[in-house]
């Protein structure tokens, strides 16, 4: 049966590479982890492009992955401001599910380029919130175990 892909959006932190891969092993549809592509695509780091070549760089190797993206049955693991930069994009590519998570359950741990504390994590809670909420199909709170988490998710979308 085909299906348009899933694509998981949120917060840096909010679980997204976590309940892609348990959906993605469930389902046994593909995991497209979009930083990964990037890196694998481009041969550097998400770090060094952030560092060497700015935010801009990033995003322009970003819609490039996300315009090659297939149509059907995969699973897609954005980073958390993919949907800000390519919402439309993104929006062709399949239904889209913003994953939040109470921000005083997050364990920060300093890989993530735009996150160094509690107040960044606030602060793009801030800037992106209504654009996670424009572009999302579905909702998700992932404030509980993984597996209710996903079986949410399956009910939301009758997997």
């Amino acid at each position: 049966m085909s299906m348009k892909n899933i694509i998981f959006t949120g917060l840096p932190y909010s679980g997204k590479t976590t309940v892609s891969k348990k959906l993605s092993e469930m389902l046994k549809w593909p995991l497209i982890n979009l930083d990964a592509e990037i890196e694998k695509k481009f041969g550097l780091s998400i770090k060094v492009i952030f560092e060497k070549y700015g935010e801009n760089t990033f995003r322009e190797f970003e819609a490039q992955i996300i315009n090659e993206l297939p149509l059907d049955n995969h699973i897609i693991d954005c980073g958390g401001g993919s949907i800000i930069h390519h919402g439309d994009l993104l929006k062709d590519k399949g239904i889209i599910i913003y994953l939040e998570r109470n921000i005083n359950l997050v364990n920060l741990d300093n890989t993530r380029p735009l996150v160094k504390d509690y107040n960044d994590l606030e602060k793009l809670k801030d800037e992106r919130e209504n654009i996670y909420y424009k572009y999302a199909d579905y909702h998700i709170k992932n404030n509980q175990t993984i597996e209710n988490c996903i079986n949410e998710i399956r009910k939301e979308l009758k997997l």
